[in-house]
């Protein structure tokens, strides 16, 4: 160990604690690129499990709660009642598809053995071109759609008929229907049956991002840091000793013609 008593120089254990630093950051930033990708794993097979299960009633729904978690998401439910009001709330500015658009919400007052239950309901979308979307059919009948978990309200204060987020207590006081007694799911139906003049909603694209690739070159340059550390330090300690790499041995051929130019300088 002699040969590498430089290692205990000023200038190598600063190079030493800097690879360090560039090691564990990108073994913590593997780690967190890992994370994501077993993240958006789970949520894509979540996806695939629900999103073509079967139709279930919304009496499935409230027995195990009024609340729609990341675990029913996607699932498709079946409501029978009808809507609670005319009024339309709009979701502006969320693009759809790639596209500027207005989500159309409304309220479904849904029948359940349990009592009736008020749903925000996602009708589809319209052109942000469009002000007027259709109002919901005044005829009562069952509707389809998919269960979604509520997003947080937004702090902005409502105006007009329009949300910022479909938070279900922020869409209910919007419609003007805070003052009824009837619960509320906490979480939203995105339809897929259709609604006269709105456009529906594309399939979710199952994409799990670049974590994975990103995560193994996070990796790869905290090994390549370790093995250039170790590289360096060996031909520092060669240079300590004196010892140097031999010399490439020189071809035959090579050989043969150095000795000819020599024979004819002689002559």
């Amino acid at each position: 160990m002699r040969n590498y008593r430089f290692l205990t120089s000023s200038r190598w254990v600063g190079l030493i604690i800097a690879a360090i630093i560039v090691i564990v950051t990108c073994v913590l930033l593997g780690r967190w690129q890992w994370h994501r990708y077993e993240y958006k794993k789970a949520l894509v097979a979540q996806f695939d499990r629900a999103y073509h299960a079967e139709v279930i009633d919304m009496d499935a729904v409230v027995r195990a709660g009024v609340s729609v978690g990341a675990d029913r998401e996607w699932q498709p439910v079946k409501l029978d009642g009808s809507w609670a009001s005319q009024q339309q709330v709009i979701l502006r500015n969320r693009a759809v598809d790639g596209k500027n658009a207005y989500r159309v919400l409304a309220i479904y007052r849904a029948r359940t053995d349990s009592g009736p239950i008020d749903v925000v309901v996602d009708r589809g979308w319209i052109p942000v071109t469009d002000t007027a979307p259709s109002p919901p059919p005044l005829q009562t009948g069952p509707i389809v759609g998919r269960l979604r978990p509520a997003e947080p309200a937004d702090g902005r204060e409502v105006s007009g008929n329009q949300v910022q987020t479909i938070n279900p207590d922020q869409v209910l006081e919007v419609a003007q229907l805070t003052d009824t007694q009837v619960p509320v799911l906490h979480g939203f139906v995105q339809i897929t049956d259709g609604d006269a003049g709105l456009s529906w909603y594309p399939t979710p694209k199952r994409d799990l991002g670049p974590h994975l690739s990103y995560a193994a070159q996070w990796w790869i340059f905290a090994g390549g840091t370790v093995i250039g550390v170790v590289i360096l330090a060996r031909r520092e300690a060669q240079e300590q000793t004196g010892v140097r790499r031999p010399a490439k041995k020189r071809g035959l051929a090579e050989s043969e013609e150095d000795a000819l130019i020599e024979a004819q300088l002689g002559g």
